[in-house]
């Protein structure tokens, strides 16, 4: 039976889309240097790293629900392939005796638009139950920036959403840093610049930048012997005294727990090596 090669230009369209979203980021970069059609057909965002998307993390993750679905999948596909090197196990180093808010196991798994990172600590009751807390949260906005929120307080354990992790925390969220220090090593910090942006962002700079008040709310103001403005800089001074009171969450370190399950060769392997 005679065989015979067709040229990769005379498949059809779909097909060649299909056949693309097989291959790695680099190789379809180098592909796409080969014309302008190819080039332009790389593009396809939709069709390409939708499915790139789907077949790695589609049963694991909503792919569609990342940033309100407004995320281009190109840049969906470098974030969640950052962070699924942090599914798994990993150990608070750095602190002898880290407090009962902090036990020293963490767990980090995927939720439907975000990666959910929660503390595992024993029930204490002579069983070998233990409890989950979730406090960190990592996601990513419509714009395509990471956003990771911490919440001091313990989060609820059945969160389906965003909006459930906000609406479960006991506390403020703080918007944290995660930075990634190799494979096996992270730091979660907080993030003080994220408070004087959204000042920024609501116009609220300053407790000096007060607009100027027209005739009638002037009389007002005089009428009722308060200043123009002072109901702003009273609620911006109390925010400010919120956030000051605020204790200042100091930075852990995590190193992952590599092989943390036993094996028919090594059936002592796994989490016994961290104290809970």
């Amino acid at each position: 039976m005679a065989t015979f090669a067709l040229p990769f230009c005379e498949i059809p369209e779909d097909l060649q889309l299909r056949i693309l979203s097989f291959l790695t980021p680099t190789e379809i970069s180098s592909f796409a240097c080969t014309s302008k059609r190819f080039a332009s057909l790389c593009q396809e965002d939709g069709k390409i790293w939708h499915a790139m998307c789907n077949r790695r993390w589609g049963k694991k993750t909503k792919i569609q629900k990342w940033g309100n679905g407004q995320v281009a999948y190109r840049l969906l596909y470098k974030t969640l392939k950052g962070l699924d090197n942090l599914i798994g196990f990993w150990r608070l180093c750095g602190r002898a005796n880290p407090a009962a808010s902090s036990p020293p196991l963490v767990f980090f798994d995927w939720g439907p638009s975000f990666v959910l990172g929660s503390r595992v600590l024993s029930t204490g009751d002579d069983t070998y139950q233990v409890k989950k807390t979730p406090f960190l949260l990592m996601g990513i906005s419509p714009e395509g920036r990471s956003e990771n929120f911490l919440d001091l307080g313990g989060g609820g354990c059945n969160l389906r959403s965003w909006d459930d992790f906000e609406a479960s925390s006991s506390g403020d969220l703080v918007p944290v840093d995660v930075n990634f220090m190799g494979n096996g090593h992270i730091m979660v910090e907080e993030n003080r610049n994220n408070f004087r942006e959204e000042q920024k962002s609501s116009g609220d700079e300053s407790d000096d930048v007060i607009s100027s008040p027209d005739f009638s709310e002037m009389y007002t103001q005089f009428a009722n012997k308060t200043s123009p403005g002072g109901e702003r800089r009273r609620q911006r001074r109390k925010e400010k005294e919120r956030q000051a009171s605020r204790t200042k969450w100091e930075p852990e370190h995590f190193i992952k727990v590599a092989d943390c399950s036993p094996t028919p060769t090594k059936p002592l392997q796994g989490l016994w090596k961290v104290s809970i």
